[in-house]
């Protein structure tokens, strides 16, 4: 098959039979599909986004081995830290953003997960309970005035104390909130939603 762009889109595609330029890819079988998008990426290709010597300029090795996996599109994920370590990592991603146009293109935003999750093991997971907190509305608006709004979605625990209110506020200002590892009671999450 032949895909014409005009600009950034997709104007036309010739099926290989009526190509006019005769080339074939081998196979019949073949399709366009558009890319995969992961909201949640904490690391790939032996690069961990939260590795507290996490360099913005390997996020571009990273892409290229997502591209190679049909990711198009995706969500650095930082977890659970030190404010320190996140606000570090956050100006990473920008960094990286700055200087690599494919990392640009690739990078949807910032997802933040944690810190306002369970501390309770099981839930909490992997996330280190020392920098577990109740969701703090101040602290998130430095973390996203710091991203230049390029964080996009935080995952928190519903049952913290504050939760709700911090929902309402985030949901308000466009970010999108994903409930996780957390121990809601049915109820938590009927009023988080």
């Amino acid at each position: 098959m032949e895909v014409e762009i005009s600009g950034e889109r997709i104007s036309r595609v010739i099926s290989v039979h009526e190509t006019p330029r005769g080339r074939f890819l081998g196979g019949k079988d073949f399709f366009l599909a558009p890319g995969f998008i992961d909201i949640q990426v904490n690391g790939f290709a032996g690069i961990d986004f939260n590795h507290p010597a996490f360099d913005g300029d390997d996020l571009l090795p990273a892409c290229k081995a997502l591209l190679r996996t049909g990711v198009t599109r995706f969500c650095p994920t930082l977890i659970t830290g030190s404010r320190e370590r996140l606000s570090r990592s956050i100006g990473q991603v920008l960094k990286a953003c700055a200087k690599h146009p494919l990392v640009r293109s690739m990078v949807l935003g910032i997802h933040m997960e944690g810190p306002y999750i369970a501390a309770e093991d099981g839930p909490r997971g992997a996330h280190s309970k020392a920098y577990v907190s109740d969701p703090d509305w101040d602290e998130f608006l430095a973390f996203c005035e710091l991203s230049n709004g390029l964080l996009r979605i935080v995952t928190i625990a519903p049952e913290r104390p504050g939760a709700l209110e911090f929902i309402r506020r985030a949901s308000k200002a466009g970010l999108v909130v994903a409930i996780g590892h957390c121990a809601p009671e049915t109820e938590d999450i009927d009023a988080a939603v």
